[in-house]
Protein backbone atom coordinates (compact mmCIF):
# COMPACT_ATOMS: atom_id res chain seq x y z
CA UNK A 1 0.00 0.00 0.00
CA UNK A 2 0.88 3.69 -1.13
CA UNK A 3 2.32 5.27 2.04
CA UNK A 4 0.16 8.50 0.95
CA UNK A 5 -2.97 6.43 0.44
CA UNK A 6 -2.13 4.66 4.22
CA UNK A 7 -2.11 8.28 5.76
CA UNK A 8 -5.46 9.24 4.16
CA UNK A 9 -7.16 5.79 5.60
CA UNK A 10 -5.17 6.80 8.49
CA UNK A 11 -7.04 9.86 9.05
CA UNK A 12 -10.49 8.77 7.90
CA UNK A 13 -10.40 6.11 10.70
CA UNK A 14 -9.05 8.67 13.19
CA UNK A 15 -11.87 11.14 12.22
CA UNK A 16 -14.46 8.20 12.37
CA UNK A 17 -13.44 7.37 15.90
CA UNK A 18 -13.69 11.11 17.37
CA UNK A 19 -17.10 11.74 15.61
CA UNK A 20 -18.37 8.39 17.25
CA UNK A 21 -17.32 9.48 20.70
CA UNK A 22 -18.67 12.62 20.08
CA UNK A 23 -22.20 11.07 19.36
CA UNK A 24 -21.93 8.78 21.80
CA UNK A 25 -21.20 11.73 24.71
CA UNK A 26 -24.27 13.82 23.14
CA UNK A 27 -26.99 10.54 23.15
CA UNK A 28 -25.83 10.15 27.04
CA UNK A 29 -25.76 14.02 28.17
CA UNK A 30 -29.33 14.22 26.05
CA UNK A 31 -30.91 10.96 27.46
CA UNK A 32 -29.53 11.66 31.22
CA UNK A 33 -31.70 15.33 31.07
CA UNK A 34 -28.72 17.44 30.13
CA UNK A 35 -30.31 18.78 26.95
CA UNK A 36 -28.54 22.10 26.08
CA UNK A 37 -26.95 20.48 23.50
CA UNK A 38 -30.56 19.61 21.72
CA UNK A 39 -32.37 22.71 22.75
CA UNK A 40 -32.97 26.18 25.13
CA UNK A 41 -34.53 25.57 28.37
CA UNK A 42 -37.90 26.92 28.95
CA UNK A 43 -38.32 30.12 31.42
CA UNK A 44 -38.63 28.74 34.74
CA UNK A 45 -41.40 31.96 35.13
CA UNK A 46 -43.45 30.06 32.07
CA UNK A 47 -45.96 27.48 32.47
CA UNK A 48 -44.65 24.27 31.60
CA UNK A 49 -47.64 23.76 29.13
CA UNK A 50 -48.43 19.93 30.94
CA UNK A 51 -51.35 18.03 32.13
CA UNK A 52 -51.41 16.14 35.00
CA UNK A 53 -51.28 12.72 33.26
CA UNK A 54 -47.83 13.86 31.19
CA UNK A 55 -46.23 15.59 34.28
CA UNK A 56 -46.85 12.24 36.39
CA UNK A 57 -45.13 10.58 33.42
CA UNK A 58 -42.06 12.16 33.45
CA UNK A 59 -41.83 12.21 37.44
CA UNK A 60 -40.35 9.31 39.54
CA UNK A 61 -40.75 7.83 42.85
CA UNK A 62 -43.31 9.40 45.22
CA UNK A 63 -42.94 12.79 43.40
CA UNK A 64 -45.45 11.37 41.22
CA UNK A 65 -48.21 11.58 43.41
CA UNK A 66 -47.69 15.29 43.41
CA UNK A 67 -48.06 16.06 39.92
CA UNK A 68 -51.48 18.45 40.28
CA UNK A 69 -49.96 20.25 43.42
CA UNK A 70 -47.14 21.31 41.40
CA UNK A 71 -49.47 22.50 38.53
CA UNK A 72 -51.70 23.66 41.40
CA UNK A 73 -48.68 25.93 42.37
CA UNK A 74 -47.80 26.60 38.59
CA UNK A 75 -51.22 28.35 38.41
CA UNK A 76 -51.48 30.21 41.64
CA UNK A 77 -47.31 31.61 41.82
CA UNK A 78 -46.07 31.60 37.74
CA UNK A 79 -43.18 28.91 38.76
CA UNK A 80 -42.68 26.24 36.03
CA UNK A 81 -44.03 23.40 37.72
CA UNK A 82 -41.46 21.46 36.18
CA UNK A 83 -38.27 23.72 37.82
CA UNK A 84 -40.61 22.83 40.91
CA UNK A 85 -40.47 19.30 41.08
CA UNK A 86 -36.49 19.35 39.33
CA UNK A 87 -36.01 21.09 43.41
CA UNK A 88 -37.64 18.35 45.28
CA UNK A 89 -36.13 15.79 43.26
CA UNK A 90 -32.82 16.68 44.26
CA UNK A 91 -33.67 17.61 47.35
CA UNK A 92 -35.86 14.47 48.28
CA UNK A 93 -34.29 12.01 45.86
CA UNK A 94 -37.65 12.06 44.00
CA UNK A 95 -39.62 12.27 47.46
CA UNK A 96 -38.31 9.20 48.90
CA UNK A 97 -36.36 10.83 51.20
CA UNK A 98 -37.47 13.77 53.55
CA UNK A 99 -35.36 16.34 55.92
CA UNK A 100 -38.78 16.32 58.04
CA UNK A 101 -42.15 14.37 57.56
CA UNK A 102 -43.65 16.36 54.40
CA UNK A 103 -40.78 18.04 53.33
CA UNK A 104 -39.32 17.11 50.12
CA UNK A 105 -37.51 20.30 49.28
CA UNK A 106 -35.46 20.49 52.47
CA UNK A 107 -37.06 23.76 53.47
CA UNK A 108 -35.44 24.30 57.18
CA UNK A 109 -37.11 27.85 57.70
CA UNK A 110 -40.55 26.06 58.32
CA UNK A 111 -40.59 22.83 60.56
CA UNK A 112 -43.31 21.16 59.97
CA UNK A 113 -46.24 21.01 57.08
CA UNK A 114 -49.15 18.86 57.11
CA UNK A 115 -48.86 17.32 53.72
CA UNK A 116 -46.63 17.27 51.06
CA UNK A 117 -49.14 19.37 49.03
CA UNK A 118 -48.94 22.33 51.73
CA UNK A 119 -45.09 21.99 51.50
CA UNK A 120 -45.25 22.90 47.35
CA UNK A 121 -47.48 25.41 47.93
CA UNK A 122 -45.54 27.19 50.81
CA UNK A 123 -42.28 26.66 49.23
CA UNK A 124 -43.80 28.33 45.57
CA UNK A 125 -44.79 31.15 47.73
CA UNK A 126 -41.93 31.65 49.28
CA UNK A 127 -39.98 31.53 45.99
CA UNK A 128 -42.19 33.81 44.20
CA UNK A 129 -41.72 36.32 47.17
CA UNK A 130 -38.10 35.96 47.95
CA UNK A 131 -36.65 34.99 44.79
CA UNK A 132 -38.38 35.83 41.80
CA UNK A 133 -39.65 39.43 42.91
CA UNK A 134 -37.36 42.07 42.14
CA UNK A 135 -37.49 43.32 46.26
CA UNK A 136 -37.52 40.15 47.24
CA UNK A 137 -34.79 39.59 50.48
CA UNK A 138 -32.80 36.61 47.98
CA UNK A 139 -33.66 37.89 44.72
CA UNK A 140 -30.59 37.70 42.58
CA UNK A 141 -31.99 37.55 38.95
CA UNK A 142 -34.53 34.91 37.21
CA UNK A 143 -32.56 32.12 36.71
CA UNK A 144 -31.55 28.71 38.06
CA UNK A 145 -28.44 29.97 38.68
CA UNK A 146 -29.60 32.89 40.01
CA UNK A 147 -31.39 31.20 42.67
CA UNK A 148 -28.75 28.73 43.83
CA UNK A 149 -26.56 31.40 44.88
CA UNK A 150 -29.00 31.57 47.76
CA UNK A 151 -30.32 28.59 47.77
CA UNK A 152 -27.48 26.22 48.01
CA UNK A 153 -24.38 28.18 47.44
CA UNK A 154 -21.90 25.04 46.88
CA UNK A 155 -20.35 26.41 43.83
CA UNK A 156 -22.75 25.48 41.31
CA UNK A 157 -23.18 21.76 41.97
CA UNK A 158 -26.67 22.48 42.94
CA UNK A 159 -27.43 24.17 39.34
CA UNK A 160 -26.14 22.08 37.56
CA UNK A 161 -28.20 19.13 38.73
CA UNK A 162 -31.37 20.78 39.36
CA UNK A 163 -30.91 22.25 35.44
CA UNK A 164 -30.29 18.38 34.33
CA UNK A 165 -33.28 17.14 36.24
CA UNK A 166 -35.36 20.37 35.08
CA UNK A 167 -34.10 19.55 31.63
CA UNK A 168 -35.21 16.08 31.62
CA UNK A 169 -38.53 17.01 32.76
CA UNK A 170 -39.51 19.55 30.29
CA UNK A 171 -38.79 17.35 26.98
Amino acid sequence: MEPWLKKVLTNIIMITIVLAICWGILCVCVSCGVKAFAYELPSIEEPCGMSTEELEAVLKGELKNYAQAFLHAEADYEINACFLASIAALESGWGEHQFRPNNIFGFMTRKQFSSVEENIDFVAWWLKKHYFNENGRYYRGGTISDIGKIWCPDGGEWVSLVTGIYGGLCR
